[in-house]
């Protein structure tokens, strides 16, 4: 059976081994959610690197995007239905709780958004 973790770190300012200047936000897209949930090459690092932020921010866009993940290491065998489904309500309690803030998404944002991409040089 996969081996996989439903618990974040305790927030930083919480433990009082952080000083305030030691902390800083990190910005996690889907893969790297799912990387912190499930063993995936890179896992290890991605959960030393959230340990040590002082806050976590991802989009909203990744509540969908996560819960694919989750499905597809269940459909692929690699976890229970029921493990699948402890993660996905494991990821959306702490994005409730704060511990994972998800900015909203809207459409305009996303058309924003491939204006500027698709305006970008392509050195970046």
């Amino acid at each position: 059976m996969a081996r996989f973790w439903t618990k974040f770190p305790q927030v930083p300012g919480d433990s009082g081994r952080f000083l305030e200047e030691d902390l800083w936000a990190m910005y996690l897209d889907s893969a790297y959610i799912a990387k912190f949930y499930v063993n995936e090459p890179d896992s290890a690092a991605v959960r030393a690197a959230i340990r040590r932020a002082g806050s976590l921010v991802s989009s909203a866009w990744s509540i969908g995007e996560v819960t694919c993940v989750f499905h597809r290491h269940a459909r692929e065998g690699a976890l229970s239905q029921a493990q699948c489904r402890e993660l996905s309500r494991a990821f959306l309690e702490h994005g409730d709780a704060g511990v994972l803030s998800l900015a909203p998404v809207s459409e305009s944002l996303l058309r924003r958004m491939s204006l500027l991409v698709s305006a970008a040089p392509r050195s970046v």
